[in-house]
């Protein structure tokens, strides 16, 4: 055996580097069944003396569960004893786990379907190592283990799409371990019925749309998420929020766990001549039925100041009461970019199914003649939200800020039981038929004194009032 290692050390000295730049791609099984594949060199300074000089990387590409593996946990580093030249050398940290591999992908992108990982495996618990920094595509797909063990220290920054698509039982994911984790990939924790929270770290800037869909998630807590922004753009193209726990298919149209949305605090700030810009996608929240609060705490309505425009019937179908806009500067339109679509409804022809009974405007919104301080509110920006009963500003629940721009419809079909009016002091002001054909609910509307004309039809049908 002596002379065996000293032959190995004595070809190690020879072919120096390049006895470990031929083991890249090459796979070697670990223990408890998981297989690796070597994804970097190991390259030692003095492999006589085992100078752990650099070590190399591999990623976990399959697992064969064995009858007692339970639980399986992969270590953070490895060495390749089925080398045997490497073998004789005296180290034990030849190699760093940094990855789970995507199913199907080798290190090099390849298609490779020896690389099955963690794919329908059935242990109780699989604990990743703190320097796994990637977790694959559709790399968990269906494993039927109830826990995924991330460590304290975790360097995981990336999962990806589908990683855990269809993983029934998996109740516990400590995502609040992995306080370096960037993106979430679309589809990410698919069908994950059992998986009720979801923690974000700060540096968290990506969620992928369907991420979420089909969980038992019930708070989406954002609030530390610094980084949740899109950069040097003005281009509303890429969601910030996307459609996260729904979709258009049967299976998927409705959520009825998720009841609040906590949105980051506050973003990073923009690098120089770079500009923040956050949007909240159309349908983002489509379907979620149980979605009573969104905003920057717990018990929020309020939408940051940070936002900059919302996506069409993005609270379509939820269960969403007030909408609090009085800290946002950037909202400056109600009026959809596709047409008889609005944020809380699906179309102008149909009765809207929406909850909300509160709007809450931002009182700086005072002159109509400047584009950056009045609000644009169409015809039928609102029509047919019979549950909206107030419409105003901290100033007062029912009092306009004199930039909203009075429109001939704009409350029609609404519930408002009050309207103040009395922040519109321009000299012969006209009242339109703000209210379309009527609201039996209104009782009260307070006018300015300035008011010297009323249309013809200003409040016909308002038997109310």
């Amino acid at each position: 055996m002596k002379k065996f290692k000293l032959f190995a050390l004595t070809a190690l000295l020879a072919l120096g580097a390049n006895a470990f730049a031929a083991e890249v791609g090459t796979k070697f099984a670990g223990a408890n069944g998981v297989m690796y594949q070597v994804k970097t060199a190991y390259t030692p300074a003095n492999p006589g003396a085992g100078t752990d000089a650099d070590p190399g990387e591999v990623i976990v590409v399959a697992y064969s569960q064995s009858a007692t593996a339970d639980a399986v946990t992969i270590p953070s580093t490895i060495q390749n004893t089925n080398n045997a030249i490497i073998a004789a050398v005296p180290l034990t940290n030849i190699y760093n786990v940094v990855g789970i591999a995507e199913l199907g992908k080798n290190y090099a992108d390849e298609d490779d379907a020896e690389v099955t990982v963690f794919q329908g495996a059935k242990s109780a618990s699989i604990t990743l190592p703190t320097s796994v920094k990637n977790i694959g595509a559709s790399s968990f797909k269906n494993c039927e283990s109830a826990t995924i063990v991330i460590p304290t220290g975790s360097q995981l920054m990336t999962i990806g799409a589908n990683a855990f698509e269809g993983c029934k039982n998996l109740a516990t994911f400590a995502t609040a371990n992995a306080t370096l984790l960037i993106i979430v990939g679309q589809e990410a924790f698919k069908g994950c019925a059992k998986l009720t929270t979801f923690t974000a770290g700060q540096y968290l800037a990506s969620i992928g749309a369907g991420a979420f869909k089909g969980t038992g998630i019930t708070t989406l807590d954002l609030s530390v998420c610094k980084a949740f922004k899109s950069e040097a753009t003005t281009d509303p193209g890429t969601a910030n929020v996307d459609r996260w726990f729904t979709d258009t298919t049967d299976d998927y149209k409705k959520n009825e766990k998720l009841t609040t949305v906590i949105l980051p605090t506050e973003l990073s700030a923009a690098a120089t001549g770079e500009t923040n810009y956050f949007h909240i996608g159309a349908n983002a929240f489509d379907g979620c039925s149980k979605l009573v609060t969104i905003g920057t705490t717990a018990n929020s309505y309020e939408i940051p100041a940070y936002v900059n425009t919302i996506g069409d019937e993005a609270f379509v179908n939820t269960g969403v009461t007030k909408f609090d806009l009085s800290k946002n500067a950037n909202i400056k339109s109600f009026t959809p970019t596709a047409a008889s679509k609005f944020w809380f409804t699906k179309t102008v022809a149909n009765t809207s199914t929406s909850t909300l009974q509160q709007i809450i405007l931002n009182k700086a919104f005072n002159d109509p003649t400047n584009a950056a301080k009045k609000y644009t509110i169409g015809a039928n920006d609102l029509a047919n939200i019979s549950t909206l009963t107030k419409i105003g500003t901290t100033d007062g629940e029912y009092q306009l800020p004199k930039g909203a721009v009075l429109v001939a419809g704009m409350f029609a079909g609404t519930g408002l039981t009050k309207l103040d009016l009395s922040k519109y002091d321009a000299t012969d002001m006209e009242l339109v038929a703000l209210f379309g054909d009527g609201i039996s609910t209104l009782t009260e509307v307070k006018l300015n004194a300035n008011t010297t004309k009323l249309d013809a039809e200003a409040f016909a049908n308002c038997t109310a009032l």
